[in-house]
């Protein structure tokens, strides 16, 4: 499929060169023309590919070659392997750039000069998946790094003590990826690896992080994500070169959102300067002064804060206006009836471009239609009571916006001219909303559009019909009024709103068997544009291509 490997190798090479000077083009050439030199079609394949390789510039043959030392095949994430290049020390530090923003350059460069591949996608086609060509096998003289993949069973203190001390080398050790391994408790002997950059226990059982973590005090990066880890020790503040520090539990509780249980951390946490990540903490025990820390890590990009109470709405909000490099926020209350206070910040981060907000709001905060950078933004909780979209409407790049149980009002409306650039709308719980209403000239770039759970809904969208780049419009448990109108049988039928929309899909959560769901929406076997579905069973009831029933 697509343009053969070789072509598409040697384009890549071309895109890097001046084609205006023609020694440029002499030394390509003669580079070339040892391609051909075996009639092995594939071997010529591997000689495009190592063409590629040799022109590289050395800062980039160091980070291919790592890759080098991972299973033939294997998979893996672009942020995953920026990481492991950093703690190499392959990434250099460039101005106004953070590392992982340089490393996404170099992990580019090596795309576009297929190199590397995109292999697959998440089923929202957020997160690509890659694989490495095979160039030939690569030997490393020193051990710098361990990854350890496919350990089954159990893996134990003691069996990492062995390992240690079988292989002396392992001191130089600096980057320990230990994801997802069948591990119940720290490994002592991890914190005698005084060179360690990057530990990754991410997926374990581990519970507890022991007081001798102190030692690494080369540590850079400090993965716990999804373990049983509820606290960090207080010796953490002695990792003075640490800038990522990702620690939460992630757990499915059956609604539209992953529950993050995060970490206490300490109150002192704002002394490691360099931090440019760090979440999940929790607000609860550092308190104010916790709050106030937080304003000294200048450098931060990403801060994830739960269990916020109104009292520390003023202390926040003084050091989020100090974070002028931060790019994402998480913040979540203690209770979902309990007041998110962050109303009185004056001067928001404008490099800010993910925002999620999950408490009590009642009024939008005045600051958020200031974030011209703002990418993504989720409201959770917020029972705001006047329509937020006239003030979200003007932000420039915004592109995904997300309301549950955010809005308490009747009515909302997008004017014409609004979200320019808005390609994800969804609307969840909002449980007194009756009408919405969609100017023509609103959201021309508007693909997906999710109603949920707002069962007095009367109606389809009014101004639906305008929205040509629409690909997918999901209605999921809503009320009988609003799921009548779809049967384009009926004399006030809303279908004629949807039909232009390739993929439309309505879920019953509350259906008791497949008969009831048919009879819910009308006759819809007689349109061109639906499918039925009962998705609890797997079993299809209608094929009639583009409209998905689903009993979830």
């Amino acid at each position: 499929m697509g343009l053969p490997l070789a072509i598409v190798a040697i384009s890549g090479v071309l895109a890097t060169k001046d084609t205006s000077k023609i020694s440029e083009w002499k030394i390509f050439r003669r580079s070339f023309e040892v391609g051909f030199d075996n009639i092995d079609k594939l071997k010529n394949v591997k000689k495009m590919l190592s063409l590629s390789f040799s022109d590289l510039p050395y800062r980039l043959k160091s980070c291919f070659l790592y890759l080098s030392m991972f299973p033939e095949g294997w998979m893996f994430k672009m942020f995953f392997i920026i990481l492991l290049w950093i703690a190499e020390g392959f990434i250099p530090e460039m101005e106004d750039m953070t590392l992982e923003e340089v490393g996404e350059l170099y992990f580019n460069e090596l795309c576009n000069r297929s190199l590397i591949q995109t292999a697959a996608e998440d089923v929202d086609e957020a997160v690509k998946y890659f694989v490495l060509h095979d160039l030939g096998g690569h030997n490393f003289s020193r051990v710098h790094t361990l990854l350890l993949f496919g350990a089954k069973g159990s893996i134990s203190s003691v069996s990492f003590s062995e390992l240690f001390g079988k292989y002396g080398r392992l001191k130089l050790l600096k980057v320990l990826d230990c994801q997802r391994l069948p591990l119940t408790t720290f490994p002592e002997c991890v914190t005698k690896l005084y060179n360690l950059r990057y530990l990754n226990l991410s997926g374990t059982k581990v519970a507890s992080i022991p007081r001798t973590i102190g030692r690494l005090r080369n540590l850079e990066m400090l993965n716990l994500e999804n373990t049983l880890v509820e606290e960090l020790p207080a010796e953490i503040l002695q990792l003075h070169r640490l800038f990522r520090v990702m620690a939460f539990q992630s757990i499915n509780d059956g609604s539209a959102f992953t529950k993050l249980i995060g970490v206490h951390v300490p109150k002192d946490i704002g002394n490691l300067k360099f931090l440019q990540d760090l979440g999940v903490i929790r607000a609860s025990e550092g308190g104010l002064e916790l709050m106030r820390s937080l304003g000294n890590l200048k450098q931060l990009r990403t801060l994830c804060i739960q269990q916020l109470e109104a009292e520390h709405g003023a202390a926040l909000c003084s050091s989020i206006e100090k974070l002028s490099y931060l790019r994402r926020l998480y913040m979540e209350t203690r209770e979902e009836a309990e007041i998110l206070e962050v109303q009185n910040i004056s001067s928001p981060p404008q490099c800010l471009q993910r925002l999620y907000m999950y408490g009590r709001l009642e009024m939008l905060p005045q600051w958020v239609p200031r974030l011209s950078s703002l990418v993504f933004l989720l409201l959770r909780w917020s029972k705001l009571r006047l329509d937020p979209l006239q003030s979200l409407q003007a932000l420039p790049n915004l592109q995904e916006l997300i309301f549950e149980k955010a809005y308490d009002g009747e009515e909302l409306c997008v004017k014409a001219g609004g979200f320019q650039n808005l390609k994800r709308l969804v609307f969840i719980c909002s449980s007194r909303l009756r009408k919405v209403t969609v100017e023509q000239g609103a959201m021309p770039k508007l693909q997906e559009l999710w109603l949920e759970d707002c069962k007095l809904l009367e109606e389809v969208p009014s101004g639906v019909e305008f929205l040509a780049c629409l690909n997918e419009l999901r209605i999921i448990d809503m009320g009988d009024q609003l799921l009548s109108k779809l049967d384009p049988s009926s004399q006030d039928s809303d279908f004629s709103r949807v039909k232009h929309v390739p993929m439309v899909y309505i879920g019953l959560s509350l259906i008791r068997n497949p008969s009831e769901c048919i009879a819910g929406v009308g006759d819809l076997q007689q349109s061109s544009s639906f499918s039925l579905f009962d998705a609890r069973a797997s079993k299809r009831l209608f094929q009639v291509s583009g409209l998905y029933v689903f009993n979830l």
